[in-house]
C-alpha cells in the first residue's frame, strides 16, 4: 500500500458515518478525501461515483430489507477494497456511494464483479444493475468535490457500463457489455411487473445487440 493508504483514517473517528453501511456520509467523505489525495501522485488514483439502476424496482419486488442488505453488499466490497488497497469510501444516500481508490482496472473490475456477485445472488434481481463513472485524480491540488462532478457526469444511466474520463476527454467503456444484456434479459423476462418500463428495455436490448 502506498504513502496515501499509510495515511488512512486520520480523522475517520470523528467523522459521521451511514448506521445503515457504516460508511462516510457526504460532508465526512469530502473532509477525508481533501486530506488523503493531498500528495498522491497524479492518476495514481480515482473517484468512482456507483449508482444502482432499477434500485427501487428492487425494494418494490423484494422489500426494503433485502434492499438495505444489497446496500450493505455494497458498502462490504468497498470497504474490503479499501482496507487492502488504499482510499475512501462514502455513501451518499439512496443508492448513491462514492469511492477512491487506486486507479487500476484490475481494481475496478474487480470491485464491479464483487458488486454484482450480490446481484446474481437474488436471482438478477429483476434487472437491478450496479454501474460506475470514474475520474482519476489528475491533479491532487484541486478539490475533491471537481473529481466527484467528473464521476458523477461519467454515470451511465443504463446498460452495463463502467466509464472513465480520461486525460484525453472521451469517455472509455471498460468492461463488458454480456453482463447488461443478460441482465436486461431477465428484465425483459419479469414485463408483467414493470409495465411501460418493458417498452425501454427491449429499446436499450436492441441497442447492445
Amino acid at each position: 500500500m502506498g504513502a496515501a493508504g499509510n495515511r488512512l483514517g486520520r480523522s475517520k473517528g470523528t467523522l459521521r458515518k451511514s448506521p445503515l453501511t457504516g460508511l462516510l456520509f457526504p460532508q465526512g467523505f469530502m473532509e477525508e478525501a481533501r486530506w488523503f489525495i493531498q500528495g498522491t501522485k497524479p492518476n495514481a488514483y480515482c473517484m468512482i461515483a456507483i449508482d444502482v439502476l432499477h434500485f427501487r424496482l428492487f425494494n418494490k419486488f423484494h422489500g426494503r430489507d433485502m434492499g438495505d442488505r444489497f446496500l450493505r453488499h455494497i458498502a462490504d466490497a468497498m470497504e474490503t477494497l479499501r482496507k487492502e488497497h488504499g482510499g475512501v469510501s462514502g455513501y451518499f444516500e439512496g443508492d448513491n456511494f462514492c469511492l477512491i481508490m487506486p486507479f487500476r482496472l484490475d481494481l475496478i473490475q474487480h470491485l464491479w464483479d464483487e458488486i454484482m456477485a450480490g446481484v446474481t445472488n437474488q436471482g438478477s434481481a429483476l434487472g437491478v444493475l450496479p454501474v460506475f463513472g470514474v475520474s482519476p485524480i489528475d491533479d491532487p491540488d484541486l478539490p475533491p468535490e471537481i473529481f466527484h462532478d467528473r464521476a458523477t457526469l461519467a454515470l451511465p444511466r443504463e446498460g452495463g457500463l463502467v466509464e472513465a474520463l480520461l486525460d484525453e476527454g472521451p469517455v472509455r467503456n471498460i468492461s463488458a457489455m454480456e453482463e447488461g444484456k443478460e441482465l436486461l434479459r431477465e428484465y425483459l423476462r419479469h414485463a408483467s411487473a414493470r409495465g411501460l418500463e418493458e417498452e425501454a428495455a427491449r429499446e436499450k436490448l436492441a441497442e447492445l445487440e
